[in-house]
């Protein structure tokens, strides 16, 4: 098995979990007596960690190699998951209060928020280390592709298990990162640290090189999982479903958009090998599009087709970003880029759910048209900067050399 492979399967178990949590979390959080409010802590305190750790993990990766970072994000997810799966279980059987449960399920995701930052990073930095500039942006998009196939068996999983109870898809999450940990243990060969203590590149989020890139990538992923947080209680609402009829209807729409990444990521981007500048032209209005449905959408056919449009918009985009940055910088550079870049989405993350719920409370719509109001930002800047067409030259030439 090749070594991209192993990596691959270990980023899908993690975003196979990551997707598992997305339609159980409304019906979740309300059987737990708790707020949106609250289930949008609960997603932040993991984006927190999992921001805040990705350059340390990136710095690490460089340190120790890609190899024991993958296997400590790999082991740390499980703990973290299966820690979330059983405070979810002591409160919906009323040993924890609403409020001690709250606290504790907080402290899990920040654990596994954590832990499994070295995950992406890791990943990202192999692909960088043995790809060029030309070949970037394809392989970077099969790292892609893990996440939308994570994000199709990960609804698709919750939705198949939530007829043995609504906490069977989260202990499912928890064991399968321990089967890819043990893969990779003994299918990925070790890889040499590329750099010594004193020696660690000190890349910043100010470097000039690469700060726009990570102001597009945090605004992407604060409306993206804005979205991803409130659909649950918009199907819920909208539809007047049952907390089970709300994580199977749901899986139903996350499925249908993993789908459409995975089209954009395998059957485009590899296939036409489009440079990153492009991606983003086309995949952001079309997210837009996307989301613009959802904030009129009343039936469960228009709540899919607007899921299906931004999957294929965000499909296209978030590899050309991740791409991008990595152009940007030199070989020895790779894994404090990814770090920043990892961490940047993990800081979108962490603000796109408290404020997508603090505005839901306030009227359903609103978090959605904050979401094409960010995104049509980006898309204009992405088309008018003279700063980011710069990376159309890039993409064309080899990565820089160490």
């Amino acid at each position: 098995m090749k070594p991209t492979f192993v990596i691959v399967a270990g980023l899908f178990t993690v975003y196979m979990g990551l997707g598992v949590l997305n339609p159980l979390l409304a019906p979740l959080v309300r059987e737990l007596g708790l707020s949106e409010t609250q289930g949008g802590l609960i997603i932040t305190a993991a984006a927190m960690m999992f921001a805040l750790g990705s350059p340390f993990w990136g710095g690490r990766s460089e340190r120790w190699g890609r190899k024991p970072v993958l296997l400590i994000g790999l082991l740390g997810f499980s703990l973290g998951y299966g820690a979330f799966a059983l405070a979810a279980q002591l409160g919906l059987r009323e040993a924890l209060a609403p409020t001690a449960a709250f606290v504790v399920l907080v402290l899990a995701r920040a654990l596994a928020g954590f832990l499994m930052g070295g995950v992406p990073v890791s990943a990202l930095a192999f692909v960088a280390d043995t790809t060029s500039g030309p070949e970037r942006t394809a392989g970077i998009a099969l790292l892609g592709a893990a996440n939308g196939l994570g994000f199709i068996a990960g609804p698709a999983l919750g939705a198949g298990l939530a007829s043995f109870g609504l906490l069977a898809p989260l202990y499912a999450a928890a064991v399968l990162p321990l089967v890819a940990a043990a893969l990779v243990a003994l299918r990925l060969p070790h890889t040499p640290p590329r750099a010594r203590d004193a020696s660690l590149p000190r890349l910043r989020p100010t470097d000039p090189r690469i700060w726009p890139w990570l102001l597009v990538g945090y605004t992407i992923i604060v409306g993206l999982m804005g979205v991803q947080v409130t659909a649950g209680f918009l199907f819920q609402d909208r539809l007047g479903l049952t907390p089970q009829q709300t994580v199977q209807t749901l899986g139903v729409a996350l499925v249908t958009t993993g789908v459409a990444n995975l089209v954009a990521q395998l059957g485009i981007i590899r296939a036409f090998r489009v440079p990153p500048l492009t991606l983003l032209r086309v995949g952001l209005p079309l997210a837009v599009a996307g989301f613009a449905i959802l904030i009129v959408a009343t039936t469960l056919p228009l709540l899919i087709l607007s899921f299906v449009v931004a999957g294929l918009g965000l499909g296209l985009a978030l590899p050309g970003y991740t791409a991008a940055a990595t152009l940007e910088v030199a070989g020895h550079e790779q894994g404090a880029v990814a770090g920043l870049t990892t961490s940047a989405q993990g800081f979108g993350a962490m603000t796109g759910p408290l404020l997508a719920t603090s505005l839901y409370q306030l009227r359903p719509e609103y978090p959605y048209l904050l979401t094409c109001s960010l995104l049509a930002l980006v898309a204009a800047a992405v088309w008018l900067s003279p700063r980011l067409r710069r990376i159309a030259a890039l993409s064309r030439r080899p990565a820089a050399a160490d």
